[in-house]
């Protein structure tokens, strides 16, 4: 999942792995959506 910042550009990344019969796909990438989402805010604000 990209990091982005105001710009457009790409900061960083997230990401997660482990045994795959452990994750809901959809669950992960929602999860995974709503962290990058905290951190660009977070990147935006400092």
């Amino acid at each position: 999942m990209p990091i982005i910042n105001n710009n457009d550009q790409i900061e960083g990344a997230i990401g997660v792995s482990g045994p795959t019969s452990r994750f809901d796909d959809e669950l992960v990438r929602k999860k995974l959506q709503s962290v990058a989402n905290i951190i660009e805010l977070n990147i935006t604000h400092t």
